[in-house]
């Protein structure tokens, strides 16, 4: 499996950050709830679309009820979030930050610092004079042999794999691995059966290659032997 596609089931399948404000339903969700609890005999998909078609023909004041009973928890929802994003764990959840920040290439360094619009960045790169390309690919350079000397290290501190672990990433990445190993073992014994069969149909090919090679032998014998007697037979006749 390649990188970017394992990277795409694990970003799908890893779970959320437990640490994170769970968000509060909003005045709809509150209303369905509600209007699930007094239609109780319609399913799921029944409720949701009356509970649509309903809320559309209600008026502001009917909703003011739902609204300021969402508000509450809404308004708690925000400040929690707001301290756990200052924590710095959501950004924890994201990233490993002890792992290196790969550097910005020449063009996007440039970019920055000039404040242009990366729609402008392929024209503007253009007209930029020599020199100065050259000491943006050069500080790149120089940031990057850093950034590579940096990776290194991190690789072999192990805090990549405490951080997967951390975030439930270790998991999700075992079991794709195990996956894939059990997927390999299974091409490879189908591969092996494969080549046994193969084998059998050649050992088989060869034997009847040497049977039919046998029948041959003993037909020519038989018919040399016929020849023999009645080769025989017409002397016997001759000298009598």
């Amino acid at each position: 499996m390649a990188c970017a596609a394992v990277a795409a089931v694990v970003l799908k399948k890893r779970p959320k950050d437990p640490a994170q404000p769970r968000r509060p339903p909003n005045a709809f969700i509150l209303f369905c709830a509600d209007f699930r609890k007094k239609n109780g005999k319609l399913s799921v998909t029944e409720a949701a679309k009356g509970a649509g078609v309903q809320w559309n023909k209600m008026t502001a004041k009917d909703k003011a009820t739902y609204e300021k009973a969402a508000e509450k928890p809404a308004g708690a929802y925000r400040k929690d979030m707001k301290k756990y994003q200052e924590s710095g764990k959501a950004e924890f959840w994201k990233r490993d930050p002890k792992k290196p920040k790969k550097p910005l290439g020449a063009q996007l360094a440039y970019m920055m610092d000039a404040k242009i619009a990366a729609s402008e960045l392929k024209k503007a790169w253009a007209a930029l004079a020599a020199p100065k390309k050259a000491t943006y690919q050069k500080q790149f350079e120089t940031k990057m042999a850093t950034y590579l000397k940096d990776m290194k290290k991190y690789m072999a501190s192990g805090s990549e794999d405490k951080w997967k672990q951390q975030v439930g990433i270790k998991a999700i990445e075992d079991e794709l691995n195990a996956a894939k190993e059990k997927e390999k073992a299974k091409a490879m014994a189908m591969k092996e059966k494969l080549t046994a069969m193969k084998e059998k149909a050649k050992d088989k090919q060869e034997k009847a290659k040497i049977k039919a090679k046998n029948m041959k032998m003993k037909q020519a014998e038989k018919a040399k032997k016929q020849k023999a007697k009645v080769t025989k037979s017409k002397k016997v006749k001759v000298s009598a």
